[in-house]
């Protein structure tokens, strides 16, 4: 409700003299009207030239349980068989999942390569 009051949304109403909160869902709308309106009269504050890249690349996004186990063995077999084997025998000493959002203000990926060099950079054998 902090959100409420700070966007100037009433979020108590009074009944016979008492206050009463309203439900979220009875103000959910109006708020969600008022920050898309903050948006929109923000827009030319931004500040920052947008760069979107030029470059387009086929890409493969989000994994599911069945498609991480195609990748790994095939479509008849598939199974974490691979995955585990090479994990045990040290040949992958780990995983790590880098997920985030690119943003227009910002060179493409530069924070995922960022935060992917940086765990290289500090890899370290057993």
């Amino acid at each position: 409700m902090e959100v409420a009051s700070y966007l100037g949304v009433e979020s108590t109403v009074e009944v016979d003299g008492k206050k009463l909160d309203r439900d979220i869902d009875e103000i959910a709308l109006e708020v969600a009207e008022r920050i898309v309106r903050m948006a929109i009269d923000n827009f030319e504050n931004r500040g920052t030239k947008v760069m979107i890249p030029k470059q387009k690349a086929p890409i493969v996004a989000g994994f599911g349980v069945e498609s991480v186990e195609y990748h790994l063995d095939g479509s008849f077999r598939g199974s974490y068989y691979t995955l585990n084997d090479n994990i045990i025998n040290g040949r992958i000493r780990g995983i790590g999942g880098v997920v985030g959002c690119n943003n227009v203000r910002t060179r493409h990926n530069d924070g995922h390569l960022t935060v992917v060099k940086e765990l290289i950079k500090n890899d370290r054998p057993y």
